[in-house]
């Protein structure tokens, strides 16, 4: 009567398989697997700095702007802070 093979044998096994499917060079050497680009990769990585580019515009101009809104609309700086 024959055992059932126990999963560290299985794990094992598929491990082999997967060895064995790798490709060999000229050389004898093995090739690593290469890794597929993500499609879209540089235009979300361009689209995001941008974002961020623009939100550090919008937030920093009203900083350089506080003296002349204080002084044209005639408000204290409390007043312009919670702008």
């Amino acid at each position: 009567m024959s055992e059932k093979p126990s999963s560290d044998d299985i794990q094992t096994q598929a491990m082999a398989a997967n060895d064995t499917k790798q490709t060999t060079s000229a050389a004898g050497e093995r090739d690593e697997p290469q890794a597929q680009p993500i499609k879209g990769l540089l235009f979300k990585f361009i689209s995001a700095g941008f974002s961020f580019f623009v939100a550090g515009v919008n937030d920093g101009s009203l900083g350089a702007l506080v003296p002349y809104v204080s002084h044209v609309y005639g408000v204290n700086l409390a007043v312009v802070s919670s702008l």
